[in-house]
């Protein structure tokens, strides 16, 4: 099933897939048409190289599943709890980045949400090893309370204070952003 709409998005001309694994035991996808459990390398694998354009998996949240999708061939990962809804009690996205980095960074994109709200939000997670950050429930507030010009003034106002805090730390480019910029030696 996943890999028929895996190639099913190729074919619509999507540039990338990604695809939840950590869910498969919630009572709200259990008995639908798509059948959902946990997934070997192996089937992930089979899944990755059912398509030509880049797989993410989303809902990576230690380092052995990281190295899982490494060893799947996946093109990126998603550190996620989606808002804590899969599992309580589990430590924040942002609290095991460091961990998957250490496994991770160099041999497939690293991603992370949960609670990414500014742009020194998004400064702080490229500082401790992601690549990139996804943020979910600011662009619906944004676009309710102000359409698109709410929507654009979120944009500029995130990318103003991403550019501010690599101005006040000394980082030209984005590659010059690491842990040293997060914190200031006693």
């Amino acid at each position: 099933f996943m890999i028929r709409q895996f190639q099913q998005a190729e074919d619509a001309g999507c540039i990338a897939v990604c695809t939840d694994i950590d869910g498969a035991g919630l009572a709200l996808v259990q008995g639908q048409d798509n059948p959902v459990g946990p997934k070997s390398v192996k089937e992930l694998s089979q899944v990755i190289n059912s398509v030509k354009i880049p797989v993410l998996i989303k809902g990576i949240m230690t380092p052995q599943a990281a190295r899982k999708c490494i060893d799947a061939g996946a093109y990126g990962i998603v550190i996620s709890t989606h808002g804590g809804r899969v599992q309580d009690q589990t430590p924040a996205p942002v609290e095991m980045l460091e961990a998957i980095a250490d496994v991770a960074k160099g041999k497939i994109k690293i991603l992370i949400d949960g609670a990414i709200r500014t742009g020194v939000d998004i400064f702080k997670v490229i500082g401790l090893g992601a690549d990139g950050a996804l943020i979910g429930r600011p662009y619906p507030i944004a676009a309710y309370g102000g359409g698109q010009e709410g929507i654009e003034f979120y944009n500029k106002m995130i990318g103003a204070q991403f550019r501010e805090a690599m101005m006040m730390t000394g980082a030209a480019r984005i590659a010059d952003i690491d842990k040293n910029k997060l914190f200031i030696s006693k």
